[in-house]
């Protein structure tokens, strides 16, 4: 059943930031609904469940936030550090988001003052289209979305026309095939599926493998060099080419260069479709013989406009202070998720343990060769931790020297700036800006807010690299709180075990035994056909691993399932509508599953969990050896 529209102000939402973020990010990526399973429950129950399994754990993922404990333990000389280099360059950043805002409207007047404009050329009216786009009405068109046989979304054209009477029956029937020529383009499934796959899993599907790195980067920075000519739009600011020509060395990259990769190769590949020429949502677009007057007259922008200048006059003397603190606490976020150099060297040792115990337990799962493959892949693991506080200061630094670099070009562009260019520029920030009266940094300032907001640091973030030799990465969680670093860590060296052994070719009967689970609780409804596999299996070891561990050093029966829960950022507990669900796109897992999984084969399921409709009389059978 469809889920993903649920509250009242999503769809607004997701379509601005989802189709278009600044055109220039994430173009038509947002609003993807996606078909599960899920059982009908009383959520009181299973947030009683939860909450006698977890307690307080799952605002582990809120601790670096603004009201957070971790952001009390920030030692001193390093707030004075942030405030010497950092809270200027903040300061400085919104004062050129607060040049561009006023020099957008400024333009904006003196375009619809200009008794005779030039007609708009073919990418003008490209952008052009995708403001008329984003402000459709997509809270009724929603009800409109279906899947084709092909796995592809699509508006139901008999659903969509009666939406979509404001338009021409002709421009009503082209809105309808771009949105669906457009999630029927190859490239653009290649750019939405990255969402989801882990750094290796992404270079092998995208350039083939990692020695052909070098020759994808080359392609992406030719296609980047295309938008740039087309629509004026710098999606590759200096610190994400630092990156790409990193990746292209094959140096050792960190997990945020690697999400930076597959954040800039996504926005690339969406945006080049629209560049391309011959492309058939380009041709749709411009059969739709746009005008000036089609900006002009639009009601819905012409009153988002007045509403952004009316706030800018309104809060004039609040606008840079409010916009500031905003900054000031996402990037204290940052520095609070950043462990001291001591967490970080306990970490190692505790890898070191939990390493130990993984060998001794290999011997439960695995014979002869296999076992000694197992073995010699564990020894090969390579092991990388979050930056501490220094690096992580001189980290945030360059980023954000980066970002305002990017934002003084902008006003250069609208002061200097040839006509096209200008226009160009205007557009992308009406497309950009949002209308919400109650977030001011996100509708004056939106520049400042995708800068700052990208610094919230990233949820669970560890992953295992199992090409040869393996490598695994450490979340800042994982390294804070060793009682779930442990048990996160044994997951991880689960997958490269899985891999190392032919996919775990020698798991058949830890295979079943994880499959007797989910039929257990989902019945026939249970999704068997293997794309649980591997991360089953990593949960599994991880339990024989927790089992195992000495349990005199650490804390060991930390249930890590509480970190995967969504989480509200108000309340800091379970969103409301958690449930056990089978997702059909995912390989992990339902987060509720595992949690239960975990706690039967730990402590026990409390009787919360037990009274569940789907637990009621079964006992969750072991898999963990």
């Amino acid at each position: 059943m469809p889920h993903f529209f649920k509250k009242k102000n999503f769809v607004k939402r997701v379509v601005r930031y989802g189709i278009v973020w600044a055109f220039g990010a994430i173009i038509l990526v947002g609003f993807m609904p996606e078909y599960s399973y899920a059982f009908e429950s009383d959520n009181s129950q299973v947030q009683q469940c939860i909450q006698d399994i977890c307690g307080a754990d799952t605002s582990v993922a809120q601790s670096a936030s603004g009201d957070g404990p971790l952001q009390k333990i920030i030692p001193q000389n390093i707030k004075e550090d942030f405030e010497t280099q950092v809270t200027p360059i903040l300061s400085e950043i919104v004062d050129q988001d607060l040049k561009t805002a006023q020099m957008t409207l400024d333009f904006w007047k003196e375009l619809k003052a200009e008794k005779s404009l030039p007609p708009l050329t073919d990418n003008q009216k490209i952008l052009l289209f995708f403001n008329l786009f984003v402000r459709l009405d997509w809270d009724g068109l929603s009800n409109a979305y279906e899947y084709d046989e092909n796995q592809n979304l699509n508006l139901n054209r008999n659903k969509a026309l009666p939406l979509l009477s404001s338009f021409t029956a002709e421009k009503a029937e082209l809105i309808i095939k771009i949105f669906n020529a457009w999630y029927g383009d190859d490239k653009i499934k290649r750019a939405n599926s990255l969402d989801g796959k882990t750094f290796e899993q992404a270079i092998r599907f995208l350039a083939g493998g990692k020695e052909y790195l070098p020759w994808f980067v080359d392609r992406l920075l030719e296609k980047n060099k295309v938008i740039e000519q087309a629509f004026g739009m710098y999606l590759v600011d200096a610190t994400d080419l630092k990156i790409l020509e990193k990746i292209k060395k094959d140096t050792q990259l960190t997990p945020y260069e690697k999400t930076t990769f597959l954040r800039v190769t996504a926005k690339i590949l969406r945006v080049n479709t629209l560049a391309a020429m011959e492309h058939p949502v380009r041709n749709f677009i411009l059969q739709f013989s746009l005008s000036w007057n089609d900006l002009f007259e639009n009601k819905k922008l012409d009153e988002e406009i007045k509403t952004i200048e009316s706030q800018i006059v309104k809060k004039k003397n609040t606008i840079k202070s409010e916009a500031v603190e905003f900054c000031h606490k996402k990037a204290y976020s940052f520095i609070a998720s950043s462990p001291s150099a001591l967490r970080v060297r306990q970490m190692e040792k505790l890898t070191q343990q939990v390493l130990k115990s993984a060998q001794e337990v290999l011997p439960k799962y695995f014979l002869g060769q296999t076992l000694e493959t197992a073995q010699n892949s564990l020894k090969e693991i390579t092991f990388h931790f979050p930056d501490n506080y220094g690096t992580a200061i001189d980290k945030l630094q360059t980023y954000i020297k980066s970002k305002n670099s990017s934002l003084r070009g902008k006003v250069e562009y609208f002061e200097k700036g040839d006509f096209d260019l200008k226009i160009k520029l205007l557009l992308i920030s009406l497309i950009n800006r949002s209308s919400d009266e109650d977030d001011l940094v996100e509708m004056i300032l939106p520049d400042t807010f995708k800068t700052c907001n990208s610094l919230q640091p990233p949820s669970l973030s560890d992953s295992a690299i199992p090409t040869s030799p393996p490598s695994i990465d450490m979340s800042w969680q994982s390294t804070m709180w060793p009682g779930y670093g442990a048990n996160i860590l044994a997951h991880e060296i689960g997958h490269v075990i899985y891999h190392a052994t032919n996919d775990g070719e020698a798991l058949t009967s830890v295979r079943q035994c994880n499959k007797d689970q989910h039929s257990q609780i989902y019945g026939n409804q249970a999704i068997n056909d293997g794309r649980h596999d591997d991360e089953d299996w990593a949960d599994t070891f991880s339990l024989s691993v927790q089992k195992h561990l000495d349990p005199k050093g650490f804390v060991r029966n930390k249930n890590f399932a509480c970190l995967l829960l969504p989480v509200s950022e108000k309340t800091k507990n379970p969103i409301d509508n958690v449930s056990l669900v089978e997702d059909l796109t995912e390989s992990h897992s339902s987060s509720l599953f595992r949690l239960l999984k975990i706690e039967s084969e730990t402590r026990g399921l409390p009787a919360s969990c037990k009274s569940l409709p789907q637990l009621q009389g079964k006992d969750l059978k072991s898999c963990s050896q």
